[in-house]
């Protein structure tokens, strides 16, 4: 699961999936988390209006609110997890863990803390 959520490819039911996952790793080990997750939501017909050069520290706010955008519109718990991995990267700030299913109103509070930050405001507090 934790592979999954890192690469945004979902082998793990597959019995087939360490030498898949070895594989996926020989191709992309070396392209980095952002273009993982870019692979990810194209993958999956996600449209989101990122790019490689927003996946910086301190991203500006269009980032911040895309990136809530997937945490809150995709439905896809690997693509929720991989966005809620970059807002805490890219602000600093962790509103905490993604442990699996939470539910819309949990991911929309999580959403609405990063987009505080992002509108220069620290609603949290933390």
């Amino acid at each position: 699961d934790i592979l999954a959520r890192i690469s945004g490819k979902n082998y793990c039911g597959d019995p087939e999936r360490v030498q898949k996952f070895q594989t996926w790793w020989e191709k992309h080990g070396s392209e980095g988390a952002a273009r993982w997750f870019l692979d990810a939501l194209a993958e999956r017909k996600f449209e989101a209006n990122l790019r490689e050069t927003q996946f910086v520290p301190g991203a500006g706010k269009e980032t911040i609110t895309e990136l809530c955008r997937v945490l809150t519109e995709s439905k896809d718990e690997i693509l929720a997890s991989m966005a809620l991995y970059w807002l805490r990267e890219l602000t600093g700030k962790d509103f905490g863990p993604f442990k699996g299913k939470l539910d819309a109103a949990q991911l929309q509070s999580i959403a609405e803390l990063y987009k505080g930050l992002a509108e220069g405001g620290d609603k949290a507090g933390r």
